[in-house]
């Protein structure tokens, strides 16, 4: 069930939710966020204090993000992932399903046919997203690399990007 905006102001009074976000049923959002238009919050998700949620962003159900977290305009963070304490992800990211404390992100846009490519560091690893990889989920850097030669010669630009990703990473480990 989607909550009124009615119920949205009497439910969230120290939250600054602009008009257009959409949230769901058994949300819990804390003191001093601030969700952007457009944006969706998933059922059961919970948005800790001093988080900001930019425009058209979408939290998955049951995703918990971290107090002082900032998500990007259009930022997409799965079902039940959870985001750290003052973590920044950027506009436009995907953060797969069921990733668990993210903490450092990269995203390369305009790439290949998703034209968005994610790579994060979580309890799994480092991981990367490429459109619908593994179920929603990403896969670590070697296995995406398995899978984008299955379909791409050597030397397509989603290699430098899987380069890239993994140099940065290892800079923030």
């Amino acid at each position: 069930m989607i909550l009124t905006k009615q119920q949205i102001l009497e439910k969230y009074p120290n939250a600054i939710i602009l008009e257009g976000a959409v949230i769901r049923e058994g949300v819990v959002i804390g003191a001093d966020v601030f969700i952007g238009a457009g944006a969706i919050i998933g059922t059961g998700a919970a948005i800790r204090e001093g988080v900001v949620i930019g425009k058209g962003a979408v939290i998955g159900a049951g995703a918990i993000i971290g107090s002082g977290a900032v998500i990007g305009a259009g930022a997409i963070i799965g079902t039940g992932a959870i985001i750290g304490a003052l973590v920044r992800i950027g506009k436009g990211a995907f953060i797969g399903r069921h990733r668990k404390n993210v903490h450092t992100n990269i995203v390369i846009l305009g790439i290949g046919a998703t034209q968005n490519i994610t790579g994060f560091l979580c309890d799994d690893g480092a991981i990367v997203t490429i459109g619908c990889q593994n179920n929603w989920q990403g896969r670590t850097i070697d296995e995406m690399r398995l899978e984008v030669a299955k379909k791409y010669p050597t030397g397509h630009e989603y290699f430098d990007a899987l380069n890239l990703i993994e140099k940065f990473l290892n800079r923030a480990d």
